[in-house]
């Protein structure tokens, strides 16, 4: 189950669905409008298979889906990009729960993600990625040891690379203003990521490591292989992403997929918790604090 009908009820009153003004003179209660979009990313199913689960025509699922997500992505895209929990001493309670399994002044994981789409009729050449030989957007996430996703930056043309990613995303200047005065905490990513502001990679094996080094390197790696978790929790759960054949670009507004689905995720984990937060023992935002009510 994505979503249990208690918990979809104690989620509506905060999104503030009957603000939606549906095309064509069509109504919803903000309960169906819900139930509709969880409906269509929990699995790549077509509108006419969902006709007989709602009793209304596959136009209307469609429509009452765009302009759901539209809605959502309005109003939420951004807190999705940066939410304002970040600050500087919620980073550093992150950084001392990380300290105490050894990853010192560590205080969350950053990781670019490819999510492929059927292939357009036009502009190939600005969404293909050489690297992935498919086309598709890509999206830069940071994860806290709570198991959120707490940054995901984007949709960014699919041929980009990570640093660029880091760059256009403006996350250096939110760094750079949230630590001035301040005692440095890191970011972890990958090895492209090393000449980032205030982002540590592993240690390269292009010489003999020390025992320090090689400790912090395996250290890292346990902590980013769970922390990896929070990720894959997106695409397992809103299954709608795997499926590239069915996203059409020029058609449905699926860039706007994968980051709605990172914004369920996060609630998901606010009313639930995951295999993150347990591991940490850091129990996740409330979701009347995630949706800043």
């Amino acid at each position: 189950m994505r979503f249990h009908r208690h918990e979809i009820l104690k989620i509506l009153p905060y999104l503030q669905l009957q603000e939606i003004v549906f095309r064509d003179r069509l109504t919803a209660s903000p309960e169906l409008a819900f139930s509709i979009l969880l409906a269509r990313l929990a699995w790549p199913r077509r509108n006419e298979d969902l006709e007989i689960f709602f009793g209304r025509s596959k136009t209307f699922i469609s429509l009452i889906f765009n302009d759901t997500i539209l809605h959502l992505y309005n109003r939420y895209s951004a807190i999705i990009e940066w939410h304002p929990l970040l600050t500087y001493e919620k980073l550093q309670f992150y950084a001392q729960r990380l300290n105490a399994l050894g990853s010192s002044k560590i205080w969350g994981f950053i990781d670019g993600t490819f999510r492929k789409i059927c292939r357009p009729k036009r502009n190939q050449q600005h969404i293909y990625s050489g690297y992935k030989k498919a086309h598709g957007f890509k999206y830069q996430g940071i994860a806290t040891p709570d198991g959120m996703i707490l940054s995901c930056a984007g949709p960014f043309e699919g041929r980009l690379h990570d640093i660029s990613l880091y760059t256009l995303s403006g996350l250096e200047t939110r760094l750079e203003k949230l630590f001035e005065g301040q005692e440095p905490l890191f970011l972890y990513g990958d090895s492209p990521y090393e000449s980032c502001y205030r982002v540590i990679a592993p240690y390269k094996r292009t010489r003999l490591l020390t025992r320090a080094e090689i400790a912090f390197n395996c250290a890292l790696s346990s902590d980013r292989i769970s922390i990896e978790q929070a990720f894959g929790y997106v695409t397992s759960i809103w299954r709608v992403n795997s499926l590239d054949i069915n996203l059409k670009a020029l058609l449905q507004p699926v860039a706007v997929y994968y980051a709605i689905s990172v914004f369920l995720t996060n609630i998901r984990t606010c009313l639930r918790g995951n295999v993150v937060s347990k591991r940490y023992k850091i129990q996740p935002p409330l979701l009347e604090d995630y949706l800043l009510v």
